[in-house]
Parts: structure tokens; sequence; C-alpha cells
């Protein structure tokens, strides 16, 4: 049976790093360099939420997601972190922590190669510990004319879990697609795409998508975003959903330089 999780609390929100948790994969997903702030030497952003509900409804929802860029020329380093946690009285919903450092290289104008480190906890998936390492390529700046991003990524990765059934590993192959197109000055739709298969078996894949819809409120400082959300894992742990959809709503904020 599909789950759906609709979260649509207004969002302290910067430009996502960590692509929107929901479900059972829990992969730390790291924005593209082309889909993040474009600071010109660095920035930081910050995601704070938080919920308490109590009466009729008792929840407590507890969200912070934190990323900080450094450039240096071709050279760009992202650091990025975020908790997110969900608990009723009786019963812990959610309770996930992911963080990954990606480094990338400007190849040319419109390649970049690629290298990442990601690592998650999701005790509400039962997954103790997932480490992922990669590196890839991608290329972007495609049909211009059309979208503002339109970007191709691949790479190989190493995929190290610890879980119920003890640890795994497992090398992945990642295809990855984002897309940007912008409708006026104000808004724009996005895209982002993922598919996990593991190479010695396909058949073990996960698959992840979101589409969003972003209106800006004050120029590139403030924006109010829509988001759903759709994962898939094919191999999920005993006793959890192979499929989940998310409903997000938030406001963005951003600063640096």
């Amino acid at each position: 049976m599909r789950r759906l999780l609709v979260a649509s609390a207004l969002l302290l929100h910067a430009t996502p790093a960590l692509a929107v948790p929901v479900g059972t994969s829990a992969d730390t997903r790291t924005a593209a360099p082309q889909h993040r702030q474009a600071w010109k030497q660095g920035g930081v952003q910050l995601k704070l939420d938080g919920s308490f509900l109590a009466g009729n409804v008792n929840l407590t929802n507890l969200s912070v997601n934190l990323a900080a860029n450094y450039n240096d020329g071709p050279h760009q380093l992202f650091l990025d972190a975020g908790d997110l946690y969900t608990a009723t009285p009786s019963a812990t919903l959610i309770d996930r922590l992911a963080g990954s450092s990606l480094y990338a290289y400007a190849l040319r104008d419109n390649v970049n190669l690629y290298g990442y480190v990601t690592g998650a906890h999701d005790a509400s998936s039962k997954l103790d510990s997932r480490l992922t390492a990669g590196l890839g390529g991608c290329v972007h700046r495609l049909f211009v004319d059309e979208f503002s991003l339109f970007l191709i990524s691949l790479n190989p990765a190493y995929e190290l879990e610890n879980a119920l059934g003890g640890q795994t590993q497992t090398w992945r192959a990642v295809a990855r697609l984002n897309v940007i197109k912008p409708m006026s000055d104000t808004v724009e739709l996005g895209l982002d795409a993922f598919y996990t298969p593991a190479v010695a078996d396909p058949a073990d894949l996960r698959v992840y998508g979101e589409a969003y819809a972003r209106v800006k409120l004050a120029g590139d400082a403030l924006a109010v975003r829509f988001t759903v959300a759709d994962e898939y894992d094919t191999r999920p742990q005993p006793g959890i959903q192979l499929n989940d959809v998310g409903v997000f709503t938030s406001i963005e904020a951003a600063w640096g330089r």
C-alpha cells in the first residue's frame, strides 16, 4: 500500500542541499552545484522547522538542515547535515540523521567532475547506518534556450549498510536528471530524479524523484516552494513498504555572497 506523508508546515528553508527526506531510502542525495545558491565565495544555508500538538492529536515534529559551501576558482566544496524527527507519545514515526560532503571540479564551462561521501541513520526504516561514496561526472547547460538547468550525471557508488539483516556491501550505478524551467521572472518549475540499481543485481534498485514549483517573494533572498516527492525501493528492510510519497510546502531564505 502506498503511504502518503504530508508535511505542510511553513519552513525556514534554504535551497535544498539534502533532497526532501521521505520514505525508505535514507541516501543523502546531495544537490548539484548548479542547483544551489550561486555564492561567489561561499555561504551558509539553514532550515529550521518545529511543531508540537497536544490534545486530540499529540505530535512532535523537529527538522534541522544546515548547508555550507566554499568556492575557489574551479574548485567547490559542499558540506551538508540534517536531522528529521517526528513522534507521537506511543511511537517514533521518523528518526533520520544524514550528512554529506561533495567536491566538484569545473573541468569545462558545462562539465563537472565530482566526488562525494554520504552517511545516514534512519531508525524509522530500520536502517542503523548507510555509508556511500562515489566518483563521477556531469554535463549541464544543455538546452539553454529553454531551461536554466538541464543536468545529466553518472557515477558508480560504493555502499556499506548496517541493518537488521547484518552488514552488506554493494556497488551501485547512479544516474541523475536535474531540470529547472523558468516560467517567468519569479516562477520556476523543477524536477530532480535518481535511478540507482545494484551493479551485480539490477533488480535491487532505488528510484527517487521530486517535482516542485518555486515562487520568488523577494529576489533570491526569499521564496516559497511547493514540492511533491516519491521514493521506491525494491529491497527495503522487513516490514517496510516499497513506496513513499511526500507533499511539502516551504519558505526559503538564504544568506551569503
